[in-house]
């Protein structure tokens, strides 16, 4: 075996194990994709959801304020509601801004925020 056919062998080990490591850097790539377009698809999901409870705050500011109209205090279930949702939208805005992984409601627990009553 000459010095030549020794250094052949060495460039088809090295381009076997280059082809190998472009496979593993072409499947991890795949992955790092099909991972980026699911949190894509989530976030979408999420920002229509953070829109709707927006509005849903909007609203229960309204009922809120007839019943202190009226009974000049207000409701403490809305109010303990309208807090949760604050936090949902918080959540929301934490997974959105890539500040967080975890997926807000309903893939994890509603928020529950303690009462200052």
């Amino acid at each position: 075996m000459s010095m030549s056919d020794a250094s052949d062998g060495d460039f088809e080990n090295t381009q076997s194990s280059d082809q190998t490591s472009q496979k593993d850097q072409g499947s991890d790539d795949g992955a790092a994709r099909r991972g980026a377009l699911e949190r894509g698809l989530f976030m979408l999901l999420f920002g229509v959801l953070g829109y709707l409870t927006i509005w849903a705050v909007m609203l229960l500011a309204i009922i809120q304020w007839i019943f202190v109209l009226i009974n000049k205090e207000p409701n403490a279930d809305i109010k303990r509601f309208s807090t949760n949702l604050a936090e949902y939208l918080a959540q929301i805005a934490r997974f959105l801004g890539f500040a967080t992984d975890e997926k807000p409601c309903p893939f994890s627990p509603f928020p529950r925020v303690a009462s200052d009553d």
